[in-house]
C-alpha cells in the first residue's frame, strides 16, 4: 500500500467514519462500530468509494429500516458493527449479519455489478432480522 492510499485511508477514519457513526447513532439511539478490511483495498479509487458507495448506502438502508420503532429496535437488538471488505469478483458481494456484526463484501468501484443500493441493503439487512 503506497503513500496515497494511506493517505485517503486517514482521511476516511478522521471524517467519513465520525460522520458515518454519528447518522447511526442519531437513527439507532446506540453506537455501531465501524470496520474496514483496509488490506482489502487496493488503490485509491477503490478506497474514495468507502464514503458514499459503501458505508453511505448501508446507512440509507438502516435509516429506511428504523423509520418505525420495529425496525429500529430489530436493529438494536441484532446488530453492533459494520464491517466492510473489497473483493475482487462482483458476483461474491454478500450482506449477512452474524453475532452482532453485518459484514458487506462488494467489489467497490464496479458500480453496474459489484455493488448495493440502499434498497437492497435495506431488503437484505430486513431478511437478516
Amino acid at each position: 500500500m503506497g503513500l496515497a492510499e494511506k493517505k485517503q485511508i486517514r482521511f476516511i477514519e478522521e471524517n467519513n467514519i465520525p460522520d458515518i457513526k454519528k447518522r447511526l447513532s442519531n437513527t439507532l439511539g446506540k453506537e455501531i462500530e465501524i470496520s474496514i478490511n483496509w488490506d482489502s483495498f487496493e488503490t485509491v479509487n477503490q478506497l474514495q468509494q468507502i464514503y458514499h458507495q459503501s458505508l453511505g448506502r448501508i446507512t440509507e438502508g438502516i435509516e429506511k429500516i428504523a423509520s418505525d420503532d420495529m425496525g429500529k429496535e430489530a436493529l438494536q437488538e441484532s446488530m453492533t458493527t459494520i464491517h466492510v471488505n473489497n473483493i475482487d469478483d462482483a458476483s461474491a458481494k454478500k450482506v449477512a449479519l452474524a453475532d452482532g456484526v453485518l459484514t458487506v463484501d462488494a467489489k467497490w468501484e464496479d458500480f453496474s455489478n459489484g455493488i448495493f443500493t440502499p434498497g437492497d441493503y435495506r431488503t437484505k439487512i430486513e431478511n437478516l432480522l
